[in-house]
């Protein structure tokens, strides 16, 4: 392998006037010298873009190529992530949002990594969070989830896929790093879910045999935003607004689409009985969407494989993996 091959950074970016020139700041103090930078906007109203074109104006001499990319209307961040690729040259990618931070060395870490383990094609790092203005913020190192279960050196890219499909989250989308060629191989980022770009990209990975690595090195600061809609939940509402997209989207069928016949039965009884709840008012007030509630929670087989995933993991961590 090239010692310094060229690896691509593709910032997508949408309204991100308030964060961006921090990430872009980021990227140009890399330590690792050869670099292209894809910056792709996905139709931003404000000044991010006017401020992008102004940073590269400055900073281009600094990566051996530089672009960007811009829509007239927003598509979704997946599709912005494709775009970003379509673009891309290097032999490795990285992808990171507008408002995350990388450190200085995120990328000679990843590129000693892989130089060293010529068997990865997609590794993950790990990240420390923090909410708000990254100069005076409280920042969290967090450890990857499942990392004993899920990134351990005898399980196979197979046992990763059928580990996915029933866990969702096991990796942290701004601390990964894959080989360009891979990502295009499967079609890159799945078009189906315009604003869930990462674990259907995981699942397509490891169902084609691509196995998910792990590096033990901090490379991503990543910004938490408490409003998200992963935290949201209408007031008396049962289900959170995450939870009830979730059901009402194409995500359900997707992951009912990779389980096997026990699972996809269950699941389908699962999204069936949450229907029930969002159908009659998703209401804390309301006797009827209690009861389906608890039904959804008691018979969703989900929820179950994550305690015992939470209970093996432990356990292996305990005896060394």
């Amino acid at each position: 392998m090239d010692k310094k091959p060229l690896v691509t950074i593709s910032v997508v970016s949408f309204n991100s006037e308030e964060f961006v020139l921090e990430t872009l700041e980021s990227i140009k103090n890399q330590t690792y010298p050869n670099i292209e930078l894809i910056i792709s906007d996905d139709g931003s109203q404000d000044k991010t873009v006017q401020i992008e074109k102004e940073w590269l104006k400055k900073n281009n001499k600094r990566f051996v190529n530089s672009k960007l990319i811009t829509v007239e209307s927003n598509t979704g961040v997946t599709a912005n992530s494709n775009r970003a690729l379509e673009a891309s040259s290097g032999i490795w990618w990285k992808i990171i949002a507008a408002d995350d931070i990388l450190l200085s060395d995120c990328i000679e870490k990843f590129i000693n990594f892989v130089i060293d383990h010529d068997e990865v094609d997609f590794v993950f790092g790990k990240q420390i969070s923090f909410e708000g203005d990254f100069s005076n913020a409280a920042l969290k190192k967090e450890e990857l989830p499942f990392r004993a279960l899920f990134f351990n050196n005898k399980i196979s890219a197979k046992k990763q896929y059928s580990i996915i499909t029933k866990l969702a989250q096991v990796g942290c989308a701004p601390a990964s790093f894959v080989k360009t060629s891979i990502l295009r191989k499967v079609g890159g980022f799945n078009p189906r879910f315009p604003m869930n770009e990462d674990t259907p990209l995981y699942i397509m990975l490891t169902k084609s045999g691509v196995k998910l690595h792990y590096m033990d090195e901090y490379v991503v600061y990543r910004r938490r935003h408490i409003m998200s809609i992963m935290h949201q939940k209408d007031e008396g509402a049962l289900l959170k607004k995450a939870e009830v997209r979730y059901v009402k989207g194409e995500w359900a069928n997707y992951i009912q689409e990779n389980s096997n016949f026990f699972w996809k039965r269950m699941s389908m009884i699962s999204h069936w009985l949450s229907m029930k709840v969002i159908k009659n008012g998703n209401s804390k007030k309301s006797m009827i969407c209690v009861f389906w509630y608890w039904c959804s929670r008691w018979l969703n087989p989900y929820k179950w494989y994550l305690i015992w995933s939470i209970i093996k993991n432990k356990c292996m961590q305990i005896i060394g993996y």
